[in-house]
């Protein structure tokens, strides 16, 4: 019976998904920095791309626009510390 052959651009679904969290990650620790550094009014898509090595296309993949970009940014980071938190509680009643 022949082997059931994939396309070379085949990708597990999981891995896509933590693939595409992982770059969407890079792309607001990158844009973070760029903000800090030149601010809202001088930073641009271009430069947050030429800064994480990625197209414009790539970001806008994931984000609308800058505001879009900007505002995700603190979500972001208050998804990561409530999840944080979480981990810790549940750590915590392990240990009860």
């Amino acid at each position: 019976m022949p082997e059931e052959r994939r396309p070379s651009s085949f990708c597990p679904k999981r891995k896509r998904t933590f693939q595409s969290a992982t770059k969407k990650h890079l792309i607001q620790k990158l844009a973070n920095e760029v903000f800090a550094e030149k601010g809202y009014g001088e930073t641009t898509i271009s430069r947050i791309a030429k800064k994480a090595n990625i197209s414009k296309g790539n970001i806008y993949g994931y984000f609308r626009n800058k505001e879009k970009l900007l505002f995700s940014i603190p979500k972001e980071r208050m998804e990561i510390f409530l999840y944080a938190q979480i981990e810790s509680q549940s750590e915590n009643e392990m240990d009860v």
